[in-house]
């Protein structure tokens, strides 16, 4: 059920991100499916019907299981005997009907749409959105099902700009979809260089602008895209020259739908933020730093730690979370709404603290841990310990098996908590 749930959200997502000028949540879709706004409003309406037919199977599947096993029905009695098959019946059929007819109106839609543009269905899986060059549509009904307007019909014209500013001590990088990289050379101030494609066209709006103030420097840049085919590529660079062994306070790199390596980050600060709303990040710490916070909207995020950290923050809302962590951290701190968690430690850590909302959780330490809490709504739960050979745990799930090589004892006896709504908790020692 909760396939059908994410697939439900996830089209309505879609379809909204259309309406409201929000950047496309989904890097795996289609190019062609995002160069035309009609094929994308039907894709959407595909995968909230698809979601939908798939919710109304599984509740008829988790209700016929229910009624054979004994303990589902117990814990859910009063919503298999209480309620009115008949009327049960009749508001299955209809929901199943509505998204029937869903998936059916938006194929015949695309259909449609497609034989009028000349765009053949092989295509659609020649090649998939590039989050380095697409930003967020602006929608107008106007344009919905009119022509479509091609970038290429449009001459390129190029935005260069370059400008020196001085020492700041806390540095805001923000950009939707513009690479960003910093260069360490032979200066006495810092110089940011800006470097942007675009077609000739209203449709396609770029915004760049810098402010230094309060020893801050902030560097944005957005991106709004109307009813454009975009049938070629336009690049765009943020360069942040800065002197050699240069140490900010803080440093944040916020991106829109640009993917976030390491190459896109400045870590000769104290406080580090990198955020990305609709896009993966893939980095290395590879500098001691006090504060690190890492989160992703919808992407996953793959971090790697070599150096130490004093308090390390990793959120995610959509997507998967793979930690490594190679040198000593005090405080990790780990949130996952819809996703996987793997934390792989082979470095003390003080004190762990995990919550996952839908997805499991898998934990593996190779050295010693001061304490963990841990706790999942929906998900299996899997740790395994090696140094803390002699320690007690708590572990605990309200449907599901618990099985832990450690003595278990109540929660208020151990700092090593464990506990799960729906999934089964195994706490294993190496």
């Amino acid at each position: 059920m909760a396939v059908g749930f994410a697939l439900v959200i996830a089209g309505v997502v879609v379809v909204i991100s259309g309406i409201l000028s929000l950047p496309m949540a989904f890097i795996s879709v289609p190019l062609v499916i995002l160069n035309h706004p009609v094929l994308l409003f039907s894709f959407g309406f595909l995968i909230t019907g698809i979601g939908g037919l798939t919710s109304v199977a599984m509740i008829y599947i988790i209700r016929f299981f229910g009624v054979l096993t004994a303990r589902y029905a117990g814990w859910n009695l009063r919503i298999i005997r209480g309620i009115d098959m008949k009327s049960f019946h009749k508001t299955m059929g209809l929901m199943a009907g509505v998204f029937l007819l869903m998936i059916i109106l938006s194929l015949s839609v695309a259909s449609s749409y497609m034989t009028k543009n000349d765009i053949l269905f092989e295509s659609l899986f020649l090649e998939s959105a590039d989050p380095n060059y697409h930003g967020s549509y602006r929608f107008t009904w106007n344009g919905l099902f009119g022509p479509s307007h091609r970038a290429s019909d449009y001459e390129t014209v190029t935005i260069e700009e370059s400008e020196s500013f001085g020492l700041a001590k806390e540095l805001f990088v923000s950009s939707t979809i513009e690479s960003i990289s910093f260069i360490e050379e032979d200066r006495s101030d810092i110089l940011v260089e800006y470097y942007r494609e675009l077609p000739d066209s209203k449709l396609y709006d770029v915004n760049y602008s810098t402010s230094e103030s309060e020893n801050k420097l902030n560097i944005t840049a957005t991106l709004k895209i109307g009813n454009m085919n975009l049938n070629r590529t336009y690049g765009g660079e943020i360069k942040i020259h800065l002197p050699k062994d240069y140490h900010f306070d803080k440093v944040t790199v916020d991106t829109g739908m640009a993917k976030i390596r390491s190459a896109n980050i400045y870590t000769d600060t104290d406080e580090l933020s990198v955020i990305a709303s609709f896009g993966d990040i893939d980095v290395v710490i590879e500098q001691p730093i006090r504060d690190v916070n890492v989160s992703c909207n919808f992407g996953s995020i793959d971090l790697r730690c070599e150096s130490t950290i004093d308090n390390l923050d990793v959120d995610c809302d959509m997507g998967s979370i793979d930690l490594e962590v190679n040198a000593p951290i005090s405080q990790l701190d780990v949130t996952e709404n819809m996703g996987d968690v793997n934390l792989n430690a082979s470095a003390e850590i003080s004190h762990v603290d995990i919550v996952s909302n839908m997805g499991t959780v898998r934990a593996d330490f190779l050295e010693t841990v001061g304490g963990m809490d841990l706790d999942t709504n929906m998900g299996d739960v899997d740790v395994y310990f090696y140094e803390n050979a002699d320690m007690h745990v708590h572990a605990d799930t309200d449907l599901g098996n618990v099985k832990s090589d450690f003595p278990i004892v109540s929660a208020g006896k151990t700092d090593f908590r464990f506990t799960s709504n729906m999934g089964s908790v195994s706490v294993h020692k190496r």
